[in-house]
């Protein structure tokens, strides 16, 4: 924690605060398990890797923190096999698609393309 407090403490000092801040959870799956309380912690973010089952579970445990605050999946699957699961290129968008109805928070997707697939379309 002293090293994501001094980053972030550069950070403001660097843009005088015009940035939002949020730090990339890895390995916990979600910010706001570690660091939901810092002040300059503006917005949590999960990552779920393939498992799109947790996204409503997640966003929501977020949502019932004090103070709320926006929650952005930064990372979901990627195209091709990620753990043993074919991604297809539909799949990874539609993910952000099951926060629809987490509580009107607004959950934005990060898309990140992965591993391509070879041609034949299978993995």
């Amino acid at each position: 924690m002293p090293l994501l407090r001094e980053l972030a403490a550069g950070l403001r000092e660097g843009d005088k605060g015009r940035h939002m801040i949020t730090v990339h959870p890895d390995p916990a799956p979600a910010s706001s398990s570690f660091i939901h309380d810092e002040s300059w912690l503006a917005f949590n973010a999960i990552q779920t890797c393939i498992d799109y089952d947790l996204v409503y579970k997640m966003v929501s445990e977020d949502y019932a923190r004090k103070p709320a605050k926006p929650v952005v999946m930064a990372e979901g699957g990627y195209e091709g096999v990620e753990f043993g699961k074919l991604q297809t290129p539909l799949e990874i968008p539609q993910a952000g698609l099951l926060v629809a109805p987490c509580r009107g928070i607004i959950v934005t997707v990060t898309i990140t393309i992965g591993a391509r697939l070879p041609r034949g379309g299978h993995g």
